[in-house]
């Protein structure tokens, strides 16, 4: 594996968050697929939440555990769950909303994307705690 600047970290990181630019982001339940390109396969929508115009803050120069990272902007924090379920995966979508971006991880702290709880229920909002897209760097 390659050990990029921080630099060159940023840069890659604001391209790839770029796609996400007017897209959304979508929580599952059951696996997390291999890879981005992989279908979803079994997984339920259970939240589906919008990036703003400008999807993520550019990222910082400060590493975090070897990683650069950039927050997500959302047009809202909380929205309501599509279905019932428990949160496992997310995977974000370009604007056409048919071309993945990125998955991540999700959890209630320590992961890519944290939430308030990964329980969803219809009737409950879901509130987005926060969310880092990260990009390995020297």
């Amino acid at each position: 594996m390659s050990n990029p600047t921080i630099l060159s970290a940023q840069t890659a990181l604001t391209a790839i968050n770029a796609l996400c630019n007017s897209g959304t982001l979508t929580i599952y339940s059951g696996t997390m697929p291999a890879t981005p390109e992989a279908a979803v396969g079994a997984g339920v929508p259970l939240a589906t939440w919008t990036f703003t115009a400008t999807a993520f803050a550019a990222p910082g120069s400060t590493l975090v555990s070897g990683h650069i990272e950039a927050t997500a902007n959302f047009a809202a924090t909380s929205v309501t769950p599509l279905n019932n379920g428990t949160g496992a995966w997310a995977r974000s979508w370009k604007s056409d909303g048919t071309t993945p971006v990125s998955d991540y991880t999700v959890g209630v702290s320590g992961a890519d994307i944290n939430l308030t709880t990964v329980t969803f229920n219809t009737t409950v909002q879901a509130t987005m705690s926060s969310m880092k897209h990260r990009m390995p760097a020297v």
